[in-house]
């Protein structure tokens, strides 16, 4: 696991480092991959990150490389952004039983969609709240890691 995480993640970084990139982007860059990994939708982080990257010009290797390490985080806080985003609206929060909602997907994929798309949009509005602590959060905790990389990297 130590070898898959040094060659997926840090590698990378350090190659970014090596050619010039600061570690203030990184770090930035890194923060917004963090928090558009934990997006409480599946399968559209790559391309919220890449929105992200264009607009902000950030370091899309460092940006994606956090984002593709956060999905295990992104279904963690799926049914957390879901469920606060519904009380932050008053609507009552939905049960996330697996079971009951592979039956409700495979009986009627219409009916789940309805039943949980107002849930997924009101969690997407709690996400861009919780937004930009996220990303200064995850800056502050990035950037002496980056900072500590580029160092002990910087004669090699």
């Amino acid at each position: 696991m130590k070898k898959f995480i040094h060659r997926k993640f840090v590698i990378p970084i350090i190659g970014q480092l090596k050619q010039g990139t600061s570690a203030e982007k990184l770090a930035l860059s890194g923060a917004v991959g963090l928090a558009v990994g934990v997006f409480p939708v599946l399968g559209v982080t790559t391309v919220v990150g890449l929105i992200f990257g264009f607009l902000f010009r950030l370091n899309h290797i460092a940006l994606q490389v956090v984002n593709y390490g956060a999905q295990g985080l992104q279904i963690l806080m799926i049914p957390v952004y879901m469920r606060f985003g519904d009380l932050m609206f008053g609507v009552e929060p939905l049960s996330f039983v697996p079971a009951e909602m592979k039956h409700d997907l495979l009986k009627d994929p219409k009916l789940f969609w309805f039943k949980f798309s107002g849930s997924m949009g009101r969690g997407v509005v709690l996400w861009l709240l919780t937004l930009p602590v996220l990303i200064a959060f995850s800056y502050i905790c990035f950037l002496p890691i980056f900072k500590a990389l580029r160092k002990s990297h910087a004669s090699k």
